[in-house]
């Protein structure tokens, strides 16, 4: 018979032992993965703690268009979508988002979730490379936004009218070849500038031609149907139809302009995508009807139609470098400013004469004028001249059309952004 201390050391040992065992197979087991888990990489928990906040959103990059860049192109080095590699996304290190890929979820991932990760991660489906815009492209965007001079357009002094049938078929020619030069890479305005109004008609302008309202408006919807049959694709235009200050102006000749010229015109353009119809005035401080009278002419305009109104006149005698000042013939900046915009600001557009710097000055500074009443700063769409209406004549108070884009753009941003995007010189026809 053994000696009961020696079992018990036995007994001991025999313990120990087991537990030794015991304790070196739940280390194999800890040390070793669990077969249905699977460790998430390290590249999603760097996006996760680079991109916070987007970490769940199902936020996706997409390639960006020319509209999401600095519009010149002097300015697409600091662009998003040149200084970064994940478009909206500034600091993202190259090559971490690609387009269509979906940020992770934070938080613990999910077995499932985690397989199916690996499963695109191991996937041989190449990445979709973003596409950034070219050069033409930066500059197309930048001419369309208006920061950029695009082509010059032509508008034209209506002369040659005679009220008799030959007037369709030149104005509807007129409009084929206008609409063949619009090539819809910016903003496109044709200003048909007519002449003075009378009591049942319009006295063309430097010409003893008198024509009645009805045939006029005959005349322009052949340039409209003329236009409409030659117009490219995605190639819109405003017609503006045009009178001035010169004669009869009144609330009532103004209700006439829209009623009688304007509306019959709009009827036939609505049923054409792409042309939209407006009315025009040139009012001057130099033509007869003072401010009494061509405010009237505009109110009346605009409570007898819903087509917009393009100014188109100029700024005689007013200050080139201060704003609220007396202008030529009892005209002030602030009655300029309410004919060309403060009236109606959403109805209501300038392109205003600019011969020289002086006129393009004081446009600045009427539309100073505008914001110092708290209307707000006017709308230009550019510069009108008259280069092709002056043949070459060395007297003619005009600039070149570059020059008076330039000039106006210059003039109007020390007041803030400026946005040019349309410039038009007048011939005769």
């Amino acid at each position: 018979m053994r000696h009961p201390a020696r079992l018990f050391a036995a007994a001991v040992i025999t313990a120990m032992m087991a537990i030794a065992v015991v304790a070196l197979v739940a280390d194999l087991v800890r040390s070793h993965p669990h077969r249905h888990h699977v460790a998430e990489p390290a590249g999603t928990q760097f996006a996760q703690r680079s991109i916070p906040g987007l970490a769940g959103a199902g936020t996706t990059t997409v390639a960006p268009t020319a509209n999401d860049v600095a519009a010149h192109p002097a300015d697409a080095a600091e662009s998003p979508a040149a200084g970064s590699s994940a478009a909206g996304v500034p600091g993202t290190p190259t090559g971490q988002a690609s387009s269509g890929a979906t940020h992770p979820a934070s938080g613990p991932t999910s077995p499932a979730g985690s397989a199916s990760a690996a499963a695109e991660r191991g996937s041989s489906a190449p990445k979709a490379r973003k596409v950034l815009p070219t050069h033409r492209q930066l500059v197309a965007a930048a001419v369309r936004q208006g920061k950029l001079p695009g082509e010059v357009t032509r508008s034209h002094y209506l002369r040659q009218l005679t009220g008799g049938p030959g007037d369709a078929v030149a104005m509807r020619a007129l409009g084929r070849r206008d609409a063949q030069q619009n090539t819809g890479r910016q903003q496109h305005i044709v200003l048909l500038d007519i002449g003075g109004q009378l009591r049942n008609g319009v006295l063309l302008s430097t010409t003893p031609r008198y024509i009645t309202y009805s045939a006029l408006s005959r005349a322009v919807i052949a340039y409209v149907q003329g236009y409409h049959s030659a117009q490219h694709k995605g190639a819109p235009v405003t017609v503006a139809i045009g009178t001035n200050n010169d004669l009869q102006t009144s609330a009532w000749t103004g209700r006439v302009w829209a009623r009688q010229v304007v509306q019959p015109v709009h009827r036939v353009a609505r049923h054409y995508a792409g042309i939209t119809v407006a009315g025009a005035t040139d009012i001057e401080p130099g033509f007869r009807v003072g401010p009494g009278g061509s405010r009237a002419w505009v109110s009346g305009f605009l409570h007898a139609t819903k087509a917009s109104l393009i100014f188109n006149g100029s700024a005689d005698g007013c200050s080139p470098v201060q704003p609220g000042s007396r202008c030529a013939h009892g005209w002030t900046a602030r009655d300029l400013a309410w004919v060309a915009g403060a009236a109606s600001p959403r109805r209501i557009s300038a392109l205003p004469q600019v011969y020289n710097y002086t006129m393009a000055d004081q446009w600045a500074m009427i539309s100073l004028t505008a914001r110092h009443d708290g209307n707000g700063a006017l709308h230009f769409h550019g510069p009108l001249t008259e280069n092709a209406a002056c043949r070459g004549e060395k007297n003619c108070p005009t600039m070149g059309s570059l020059a008076a884009w330039q000039a106006l753009r210059n003039s109007l941003s020390l007041l803030g952004p400026v946005s040019l995007p349309a410039r038009t010189d007048l011939d005769v026809h």
